[in-house]
């Protein structure tokens, strides 16, 4: 359902809709607390490095896409102007790279279920799934314990008593 993916946006279009939407995105930000504006300039980087180049490396795009969760979700409660909490930080880079890394596992699922070798655009190949797999397991029994670790944390009691 993505435009450019599904061929519904061209490319033309694209060029004259960045400007805009830039443009657009700059005006609305003006209004945002000056402290979330080196989060959005980094997460707009990350985001650009990432669709050049880093989603081709193995293992890199996991880690570069659970980074930029991580982002969104500090940015916002910068935007919030509200304390953003270590611990949820921790947290959602283990959830989200449990997360990305199951659609990795499930691309290459599809991947050897269609006769496949390698997935396009990206690093990984079918011998690649067991790795992805433990990392992903992994990953989300970590997520479990940084959330274990916190409601027994004095953080917990102090705050919610």
């Amino acid at each position: 359902m993505r435009p450019f993916a599904a061929g519904s946006l061209s490319i033309a279009s694209a060029v004259l809709l960045v400007p805009l939407l830039l443009l657009l995105g700059v005006l609305c930000a003006s209004a945002l607390p000056p402290t979330l504006w080196g989060l959005l300039a980094t997460y707009v980087g990350v985001t650009i490095s990432y669709s050049a180049y880093l989603k081709r490396t193995l293992y890199l795009d996991v880690a570069t896409l659970a980074g930029l969760y991580a982002l969104r979700i500090w940015a916002g409660a910068v935007a919030a102007q509200v304390p953003v909490s270590p611990w949820l930080i921790m947290f959602s880079v283990f959830f989200f790279s449990s997360l990305a890394l199951a659609k990795r596992v499930s691309e290459l699922l599809n991947l050897r279920r269609s006769g496949g070798d390698r997935t396009e655009g990206r690093g990984y190949s079918v011998d690649d799934q067991a790795a992805p797999a433990i990392m992903g397991i992994s990953s989300a029994y970590v997520a479990v314990l940084v959330l274990g670790l916190y409601m027994n944390s004095s953080d917990v009691s102090r705050l919610y008593r």
